[in-house]
């Protein structure tokens, strides 16, 4: 893995392996590290990678095996994406939600555009789950499985700020078909991972099969529409209170006892 995404945390590798984390072992130019809640891009090495421990990791199961290494990696990180885009989500001001999303989104892209180019041509079904034997080609995967589910929560939790970014660009649009193609062929993605994807695919009109019933409660639209549904909602208990109250005042008064008519008397 060359980056990391969350604000405020240096994440490490998704391979647990025993040695240092293939992180901090990959070399390349583009690599995003989130450090005392600061984003940047930082070269990573000098262009030669060192040996990687799980390059000759044999065994009957050895795919298997490191196919789940990574996916437990991948689950604790997707714990801290999640987290970052809810953080951004909950924020009130709109200006700065979109420049911290920017921050994360521009490098995202950047990121996907050159996974992409460096995929092109290369057989992924062919490949094993994790090519630990292709540095350039694990390091590529390993970022389209990271970017796309780390943008996923973004274009989920915060679509309009997201929508404004990539709608009419048509190339990021066609990145983000691809990264969610790759991801959903492959192994490391799983149940949970690929329903984000259908639902991302949804909110940015990429599924192959539109799902009318869509809704995505985070859009402007829907939150419009929560607080109608609220301000209709409260009107009518209010009205409903000053019914019964109504209602409780009328019975009131006729169960109180009548006074008889008062008789005069005789002069």
């Amino acid at each position: 893995m060359q980056h990391s995404w969350a604000f405020g945390v240096l994440l490490v590798g998704l391979a647990a392996a025993p040695a240092e984390s293939l992180e901090s072992r990959v070399a390349g130019k583009d690599t995003v590290v989130v450090q005392s809640g600061k984003l940047r891009d930082t070269p990573v090495g000098n262009g030669e990678a060192e040996e990687d421990p799980l390059a000759n990791y044999t065994s009957p199961d050895a795919d298997a095996k490191l196919l789940k290494i990574y996916q437990d990696g991948f689950r604790e990180k997707r714990i801290i994406q999640i987290a970052t885009a809810e953080s951004l989500a909950i924020k009130n001001d709109y200006a700065k939600q979109y420049a911290l999303a920017k921050v994360v989104v521009d490098p995202i892209f950047r990121l996907l555009r050159q996974a992409q180019k460096n995929l092109t041509g290369v057989d992924l079904d062919a490949l094993p789950p994790i090519p630990n034997k292709n540095r350039t080609l694990l390091v590529s995967l390993v970022n389209v499985w990271e970017g796309t589910a780390m943008l996923g929560d973004l274009i989920l939790r915060l679509p309009d700020i997201l929508h404004r970014m990539v709608d009419g660009h048509a190339l990021r649009l066609e990145v983000l078909g691809w990264a969610a193609r790759v991801c959903a062929s492959s192994k490391m993605y799983e149940p949970t991972h690929r329903k984000q994807l259908e639902l991302v695919l949804q909110e940015m009109s990429l599924a192959d099969v539109p799902d009318t019933a869509y809704s995505n409660p985070f859009s402007e639209v829907a939150r419009r529409q929560r607080a109608a549904d609220h301000g209709r909602a409260k009107a009518a208990q209010e009205k409903e209170i000053e019914r019964l109250i109504r209602k409780r005042s009328r019975r009131a008064q006729l169960s109180r006892p009548r006074q008889p008519p008062a008789v005069s008397s005789p002069p």
